[in-house]
């Protein structure tokens, strides 16, 4: 029998055209292609397919979800868990004491929760923030906040943001200096300060023109349009606009017949300001957009409506939108059985594992982000790698 015809081997431009075109939420693929052989090991490990890999796939993906465990009886200490949506699993899944704010741009911010219950505490404390990334498990701690008498948990929300701002394209901006924004309420004012990495410090504070305002923020991420932030109120008072040039923070009212506990901020595909929203009956999803009257009053009207599917929208199973994850349109609507997502544009419905025992009072914090050849956590993989190589004389 004649011996087969030899193949010729791969020009190593055409394998890394293919390994270009695995999908970026999969990010184990990447290891299992890694396993190859050397050549396909060396190819994925370098900085310039690590560079290719982001400008061909352009949008990071969604790797995964922070969102608050239940603690035991009379606990008051969260634990932030992260949830995966894809392959990816980062080293330290649990953050035990920590709370999950915001996540953006590669970055997490963390809040610690005294020991002590913060409501009884009669003189002032400090607010402890750190920004984690997932994907390297770095995190830097940031100097104490101090926040006095009136200003507990809850009366304050923030935000990370590349310090780059509109200038960059924010698919490596995870490694760069960032920005943290804080907003607060403090006698009858929004005050608002903002933490810089290259300096290392909190900036002063700036204050909004007095008001009456009484309220507390929905434990909510923000929502970054352009040069401008939204956090959402807990209660009737509508959406704090905080202006990033300006730093200048106003409040925005919300329709008074629309209830805060099932609202979920999100930017249109124009740019505007939206939200989305469930209706009474809780048998469908609207959609909201900020627009501006022929008087020239700014205001919301509906735009749209999502029809929930059944296994969503029975009665016993109290469905409400709980977060959205802005760049990849990804819904998320909490029910009594767990956490689904739903992309809004396929109206594609998944349920996300291991939530069903995450409160339901706290919205989740999606985690976007490359896990790709070149960070920490991969060239750890891939060390493991290269010794099963040697092992099996590749």
């Amino acid at each position: 029998m004649a011996p087969p015809p030899h193949v010729p081997e791969l020009l190593d431009e055409l394998v890394e055209e293919v390994l270009l075109r695995f999908p970026p939420d999969d990010p184990a693929s990447l290891v299992r292609a890694a396993i190859v052989c050397k050549l396909w090991c060396r190819l994925v490990s370098t900085a310039a397919f690590r560079r290719r890999f982001r400008e061909f796939h352009r949008k990071p993906p969604l790797l995964g979800i922070l969102c608050q465990d239940r603690g035991g009886d009379g606990d008051v200490h969260p634990t932030a868990r992260f949830i995966p949506t894809s392959s990816f699993h980062p080293a330290r899944d649990v953050r035990y004491g920590w709370r999950a704010v915001d996540a953006r741009h590669g970055r997490v911010l963390l809040e610690y929760w005294p020991c002590e219950d913060p409501y009884e505490d009669d003189g002032p404390f400090r607010t402890k923030l750190i920004v984690w990334d997932p994907v390297t498990n770095k995190q830097r701690k940031l100097p104490s906040l101090l926040m006095v008498h009136n200003v507990f948990p809850r009366t304050w929300n923030a935000a990370v943001i590349c310090a780059a701002g509109g200038s960059c394209n924010h698919r490596y901006c995870n490694w760069g200096s960032f920005v943290v924004v804080f907003v607060g309420i403090k006698h009858d004012q929004i005050c608002s300060c903002i933490y810089s990495s290259k300096t290392g410090a909190w900036s002063d504070q700036t204050f909004s023109e007095p008001q009456y305002l009484l309220d507390l923020f929905k434990p909510a991420p923000g929502l970054l349009i352009r040069n401008t932030l939204y956090f959402l109120f807990n209660r009737e008072l509508g959406i704090v606009k905080y202006d990033l040039t300006m730093r200048k923070a106003s409040v925005i009212d919300i329709p008074p017949e629309l209830c805060w506990q099932h609202l979920v901020l999100m930017p249109m595909e124009d740019g505007r300001l939206g939200f989305a929203t469930m209706d009474r009956c809780r048998l469908h999803i609207n959609l909201w957009s900020r627009v501006i009257g022929p008087d020239g009053d700014a205001g919301f009207a509906q735009c749209g409506v999502i029809n929930l599917p059944k296994a969503l929208n029975a009665p016993e199973s109290s469905p409400r939108v709980n977060g959205f994850a802005h760049d990849v349109g990804v819904l998320f609507i909490r029910t009594f059985y767990g956490l689904y997502s739903m992309d809004i544009k396929s109206e594609h419905v998944r349920k996300v594992p291991t939530t069903r025992y995450c409160q339901g009072f706290t919205d989740v914090v999606p985690y976007l982000n490359f896990h790709t050849p070149g960070t920490a956590l991969f060239l750890y993989d891939l060390h493991y790698i290269q010794k099963i190589q040697c092992y099996f004389r590749y």
